[in-house]
């Protein structure tokens, strides 16, 4: 009985031991489990290669961060490049051995298939030096070794893993550029898929530009110009050069010359040269006009609308419209006339009566054109598709104010419209300036009898304005004729 109980103490006592170390199996086994965002690796291409290869690795659950994945070749650490969730570019390190490729994230390793390192053939290029071993974006860079391709374009340079472009090779040299946006690194010269890696390449702030002479200093708009200096970007985009504030194109560059073209309406001032956030400025440029002179449209004095011989019998005054057609006062055939921009001459609006002499004429933004009627005493609206109305004036010569036909002009002369389509009279002989507002309201808006006199609205005399003009501030400026004057309107 003794026995019994006492084996079945032994049995109680045990048990609190045999449950302990089941819940420590049972625990091992759950925390052996890969968590849902352990890394995996599914291939590795390629599979062989050289110390230098580069190793694109798929799989899951990698970090987007290249400095959060550690991957070893075999123990040996290699630097990751570029990175995504499921894809790490790296090389194969120096020091690799031939085993498993492992990817390590957030302290969870996964182990892919072996990479088998080979020994680099007799052809591998070498890398002995590089000079200079820094500078700016567009430095030129020679790479000393061998068993370089003597093709530029099959020699893949590198800094810190930024493709440069190489422009010229031999079997042991390269010059490469170093390409925008480089920064400090290792070079990587890369020939028929086997990599080396050399020197360092220390990417400095770039130096501002300078601009020691021009060649020549003068010329017109497309004369080629030569900029002598340093620290040009040997990229022709990258260099902003300006003719007293114009931009210029740029046509050869290297980092000491830049070879121009000086652009139209450039003016005279200074060159300047931009790089980065750095501007030179060089000497003075002297912009010389060049002024050519043709016919558009006429001929002998007539009336015709033919092409390549049209007449016009004394065409007065001209404008243009914001399409570039040109509406021409045709005084003596009494007709205004269109001119297109290649020169093509049609009737806009014509008349046979001899009392209507088309003097001063514009256009307004809409393509609308204002006819003052010297001889009739109005001024006439004529739409883009010719047809006419009168917009202010009764025909008889008089200077009431008022809308429409109720008002009076006296040899309106001169004729000019604002952005918001106010038109301006030069009131010839009634020595005034009138304004006409969209609704055809009559105003005066300044002068009274002839004479001269500066001052506000009726205060201020005119002596027989012929022509008139308006800025696009609403400014007026006025042919003062027999006052021998160019007069300024400021209106508020």
């Amino acid at each position: 009985m003794n026995t019994i109980m006492r084996g079945r103490q032994s049995i109680w006592l045990a048990l609190p031991l045999l449950l302990s170390l089941l819940f420590s199996c049972k625990k091992d086994k759950e925390e052996a489990k890969p968590t849902a965002s352990s890394p995996t690796i599914t291939a590795l291409n390629p599979t062989t290669g050289t110390v230098g290869t580069s190793v694109t690795i798929t799989g899951a659950n990698f970090s987007t961060s290249p400095a959060s994945n550690t991957v070893k070749f075999n123990g040996t650490a290699a630097t990751v490049t570029t990175a995504t969730a499921t894809q790490l570019t790296t090389s194969v390190p120096q020091g690799a051995t031939s085993g498993a490729v492992t990817v390590t994230v957030n302290n969870q390793t996964a182990t892919g298939s072996s990479f088998t390192v080979t020994a680099p053939t007799a052809t591998a290029p070498t890398i002995t030096s590089i000079s200079p071993t820094s500078g700016p974006a567009g430095t030129s860079v020679t790479i000393t070794g061998t068993n370089f391709s003597t093709t530029a374009a099959n020699n893949t340079v590198t800094i810190n893993d930024l493709a440069a472009s190489v422009s010229s090779a031999s079997a042991t040299s390269l010059v490469v550029t170093v390409p925008q946006g480089a920064t400090t690194g290792t070079v990587k010269v890369s020939v028929a898929g086997q990599t080396v890696t050399g020197p360092t390449f220390t990417v400095t702030a770039p130096l501002p530009p300078t601009i020691t002479s021009i060649n020549p200093t003068s010329g017109v708009a497309g004369t080629t110009v030569t900029i002598t200096g340093t620290n040009f970007s040997t990229t022709a985009a990258s260099n902003t050069v300006k003719f007293n504030g114009t931009i210029a194109t740029v046509t050869a560059v290297t980092s000491t010359q830049l070879t121009v073209k000086v652009p139209a309406k450039a003016g005279d001032g200074a060159l300047t040269v931009t790089v980065g956030s750095n501007t030179a400025t060089g000497p003075n440029f002297d912009y010389l006009e060049s002024v050519t002179v043709s016919t558009l449209a006429g001929s002998t004095k007539g009336f015709s609308n033919n092409p390549g011989n049209a007449q016009f019998n004394y065409p007065y005054d001209v404008a243009v419209d914001a399409a570039g057609n040109l509406y021409v006062a045709d005084q003596d055939n009494y007709s205004i006339r269109k001119i297109t921009s290649t020169g093509q001459v049609s009737t806009l609006a014509s008349t046979t009566s001899t009392n209507t002499r088309p003097a001063g004429v514009t256009a307004d933004k809409d393509g609308n054109v204002y006819v003052a009627d010297y001889k009739n005493h109005r001024i006439l609206k004529i739409t883009s598709t010719g047809t006419v109305t009168t917009l202010a004036g009764s025909g008889v010569a008089g200077g009431a104010n008022g809308t429409g036909t109720a008002a009076q002009f006296n040899k309106p002369s001169g004729i000019a419209v604002d952005k918001d389509g106010n038109v301006y009279v030069a009131d010839y002989d009634n020595h005034r300036i009138r304004k006409i507002t969209p609704a055809g309201v009559v105003s005066t808006l300044a002068g009274s009898s002839y004479g001269f006199a500066d001052g506000t609205g009726n205060t201020a005399r005119f002596y027989a304005p012929a022509g008139i003009t308006v800025d696009a501030s609403g400014n007026l400026y006025v042919a003062d004729q027999y006052n021998h004057r160019i007069r300024k309107i400021v209106v508020e």
